[in-house]
């Protein structure tokens, strides 16, 4: 597991200190996002790993609605061949939480 999960890391000091007055990028305070939230994740991800993304749940606690796995790397998401997981799961999801008409 990732041993921070932090904002964006300018990658200097100075910079870092100008943007969020400390040297080192601020974590990410999962713990205080209050929106409902869903998470999508692959078994096959590198670049978020299943415990990673577990984590973040666990952080978020009952802020996370929606919490799945699939077969897929990180870019299946948007290059895969299959999609049936976007039409059904993340469809569902978004008339239920934004009320989307009805097309």
């Amino acid at each position: 597991m990732a041993q921070r999960s932090q904002l964006y890391d300018f990658g200097s000091a100075t910079k870092n200190y100008e943007e969020y007055g400390t040297a080192t990028p601020p974590l990410i305070p999962f713990k205080d996002i209050s929106i409902p939230t869903a998470l999508f994740s692959g078994f096959l991800d590198n670049l978020a790993p299943i415990p990673e993304v577990n984590w973040i749940a666990d952080e978020m606690g009952d802020m996370i609605v929606f919490n799945k796995q699939w077969d897929i790397d990180h870019f299946s998401f948007i290059l895969g061949n299959d999609m049936s997981f976007f039409s059904v799961d993340a469809v569902n999801l978004l008339k239920q939480y934004n009320n989307m008409p009805e097309v």
